[in-house]
């Protein structure tokens, strides 16, 4: 507001009896109330400029929460419908064994079997589900350790060749007995299960799949390769960044993108990258590297 009208405005309000105080005292001492009351144009601007901002910040947090609320949802739904098919394979066969309990052995270990695999599958998924949890919860737990590469991949092999024997997929370590890594067993533990499991859902009988590893001096790469369908281009591309699209493995079965969201996740906290070199009919490479020096989770 202009200074010369503030002016008149006071001697306007001057009372008619006189007062001690002259107009222009009047107007220094009332000038900072007019001033509060009708900032000036620049204070205006930052104030409705801060309070854009104020806006947008709201609008782009609202717009979060949303997000994470319907990937919650879905996230659930994915496990309830994973959680849904090896408990109702349990379910229906305990059901067959118990009305047809026989002398007919070869039945039995059939069903006992498929039995057993889907409580594997099952345990692998809530073991996936307790890692993604630890990651999850402020990452406290995360322990790196020296571990022996080739030990850890036998003892892979050994618990999971199960699953490998009905279609006759042969598991091949190829990797040096010496090599060594910096990692939470845990963690490699659960990207090796579901990169090994993939890989015999996706090969048909009679496949290979191996598993190598390569210093390569500021770390070490790893790699499950299998001689299997092979992954389309447009599938790749986001093949590791949403943990809700499904794929097809051999003989028909489907596949959730849940266990290789994880081992990105998973590797991601090791300060490593994770990739996938494939074709078409071709088979499939999974690589991850691990640094060697690991000094917690990265952002």
């Amino acid at each position: 507001m202009d200074l010369e009208i503030i002016k008149q405005i006071i001697s306007l309000k001057k009372p008619k009896n006189g007062s001690s105080k002259s107009s222009e005292t009047a107007s220094i001492e009332t000038l900072p109330e007019y001033h509060s009351e009708y900032p000036d144009n620049s204070e205006l601007m930052n104030i409705k400029k801060q309070n854009a901002r104020l806006k947008n910040q709201v609008e782009q947090l609202k717009t979060k929460l949303d997000n994470t609320r319907d990937n919650n949802a879905k996230f659930i739904a994915l496990i309830a419908h994973d959680l849904r098919s090896p408990l109702n394979v349990i379910t229906g066969t305990l059901k067959l064994l118990k009305e047809d309990i026989g002398p007919d052995k070869h039945k039995q270990d059939y069903y006992i079997k498929d039995v057993f695999e889907s409580a594997e599958n099952t345990l692998n998924l809530i073991d996936n589900l307790q890692n993604w949890a630890i990651v999850q919860n402020n990452r406290k737990y995360f322990n790196p350790v020296k571990i022996n590469l080739s030990e850890l991949f036998t003892e892979l092999i050994e618990s999971i060749d199960f699953l490998a024997k009905p279609k006759q997929i042969k598991l091949e370590n190829f990797v040096d007995p010496d090599l060594n890594i910096l990692a939470d067993p845990q963690l490699i533990k659960a990207i090796l299960r579901n990169l090994i499991d993939n890989a015999i859902k996706f090969t048909d009988s009679e496949g290979t799949i191996s598993l190598w590893g390569s210093d390569r001096g500021k770390d070490v790469e790893i790699t499950v390769k299998d001689t299997g369908k092979g992954i389309s281009w447009e599938t790749q591309k986001n093949l590791f960044n949403n943990a809700f699209q499904a794929i097809n493995g051999s003989r028909n079965k489907g596949g959730a993108h849940l266990g290789l969201f994880l081992c990105k996740e998973f590797v991601k906290v090791h300060g490593g990258t994770i990739k996938v070199e494939s074709e078409p009919g071709k088979g499939s490479e999974f690589k991850f590297t691990l640094p060697y020096n690991t000094n917690g989770f990265s952002d």
